[in-house]
């Protein structure tokens, strides 16, 4: 498959760029450091991007499973984050995260949960405003945790708030501002947090408002010991 041979040149390239950052070729200075980061954040988004390709395809064929392990949610959320910051930064767009304290380890497959992040985030800077803010929230509801990521751009139409989960889906779903997309980020963040016992959705326009969006979704809490 083509997304194999793409992947393979991209991951040795952060490879390479982790040798430099830890001073194999010497050492480098505040903004040489801050500039190679900044490139192995960009190559690890392809590398994501690349691995839902390879995810959507597993999914047609019957072949895709989740590696489940205990995880930290919070810190799912926060490499998520911190991947996206380079997006961020060029639309001056700021990240906000409000963290339940109380939420426990989850069981669930770390990768491709930080994946499912950085889509919805990725979404929600494209369609943000130049200067707006984007707001990621997790809390504890009963025996789940719920984790909602909001944008303040223009609203979705109520008739495609399903479809955008769809494959391929975009054309309309870009008829309310931001870049085009492949269409298929979306369907992998369903794939995954169903393959999970979850549930995600989209909510637009947020309540007393004419803009905005809020995709969320849910993820049992179950027992870890």
């Amino acid at each position: 498959m083509l997304a194999h041979d793409i992947r393979n040149p991209i991951l040795a390239t952060t490879q390479s760029i982790d040798n430099v950052i830890q001073g194999f070729y010497g050492k480098l200075d505040d903004r040489k450091s801050c500039v190679m980061a900044t490139t192995r954040d960009t190559c690890e988004l392809l590398l994501a991007m690349i691995d839902d390709l390879l995810d959507i395809y597993r999914h047609e064929v019957g072949q895709f499973h989740i590696s489940v392990s205990r995880i930290d949610i919070v810190q799912v959320i926060r490499k998520a984050a911190d991947l996206v910051q380079v997006l961020a930064r060029e639309g001056n767009i700021s990240l906000h995260i409000e963290m339940d304290p109380s939420i426990p380890p989850l069981m669930g497959d770390g990768q491709r949960l930080i994946r499912t992040v950085i889509n919805l985030l990725e979404n929600a800077i494209k369609y943000s405003p130049v200067g707006e803010s984007v707001e990621i929230a997790v809390r504890r509801v009963g025996d789940w945790v719920h984790v909602s990521v909001t944008n303040h751009g223009k609203a979705i139409a109520t008739e495609h708030l399903e479809r955008i989960f769809e494959k391929y889906f975009k054309a309309e779903f870009t008829s309310f501002g931001g870049k085009i997309g492949m269409g298929l980020g979306l369907p992998f963040c369903r794939q995954t947090i169903e393959a999970h016992g979850g549930r995600i959705w989209a909510e637009s326009p947020l309540d007393g408002l004419e803009n905005g969006s809020r995709f969320l979704f849910t993820l049992p809490i179950a027992n870890t010991n």
